[in-house]
């Protein structure tokens, strides 16, 4: 039988494409060295605070057709 979560969050996922470049912005192009990617939000981030704590978290919330949108109904 599935667990009912005990706090359920309502809001918007955050995706963060952060990239690290080789020379500030304001001196022309650069390099990309490496770049990451982090999910987070208000929400997201304390609903997974919970569950790190022992808790049950679930989240609701609204989701389109893009490809990010698919990488966040894999999490």
């Amino acid at each position: 039988m599935p667990t009912v979560p005990a706090i359920l969050g309502f809001g918007a996922i955050a995706i963060d494409d952060i990239v690290y470049v080789d020379q500030p912005l304001s001196a022309g192009k650069g390099k990309v060295l490496q770049s990451a990617r982090a999910f987070g939000g208000n929400v997201a981030t304390a609903l997974a605070a919970v569950v790190r704590l022992g808790g049950t978290a679930g989240f609701a919330g609204w989701l389109g057709s893009a490809a990010d949108d698919a990488v966040l109904r894999d999490l």
